[in-house]
């Protein structure tokens, strides 16, 4: 006895159902990928104005309380001078040693402390010296690792 095809309309069915797997696997790789980008960014630029603006208020007035390091949340602040002698520096800057810092080139950093944990980092120039800045990624890496076990 011949075997049947499926009717067009299962046929059909199938299809429909094959390309909206593929369009649903594929927005969500999307909409994962821009989540990333975007708390990259905030923490970049969250980085990039605690380094600059602590940087320009040393310039102006030469000098700064540790008071005055607070200026993002959860961005730790360090402030060498031209010998790279800490002047100043905001709780939880322990965590990283001044010795994983780049140069003041502009660009950001990638760190990993000596417990594992991921930070981003910028250090900006001063005419006494240099600005450490550094944010925990912790948070955001918990969150991707929550929505990319989903996927």
């Amino acid at each position: 006895m011949p075997r049947r095809r499926p009717s067009l309309v299962a046929r059909l069915a199938l299809a429909y159902g094959f390309v909206a797997l593929l369009l649903m696997g594929a927005s969500s790789v999307f909409l994962y990928r821009a989540l990333a980008h975007a708390a990259w960014r905030d923490d970049a630029e969250d980085v990039n104005h605690a380094s600059r603006s602590v940087a320009q208020r040393l310039d102006a007035e030469g000098e700064v309380e540790p008071d005055g390091l607070d200026v993002e949340e959860d961005v730790f602040v360090r402030v060498r001078d031209a010998a790279g002698r800490t002047v100043v520096e905001s709780g939880g800057m322990d965590a990283l040693p001044a010795s994983l810092f780049p140069g003041p080139s502009g660009k950001l950093a990638r760190l990993r402390a000596s417990d594992g944990s991921r930070w981003i980092a910028a250090v900006t120039a001063w005419k006494g010296g240099t600005v450490e800045a550094a944010k925990n990624l912790g948070y955001h890496a918990r969150l991707l690792d929550g929505y990319q076990d989903t996927l």
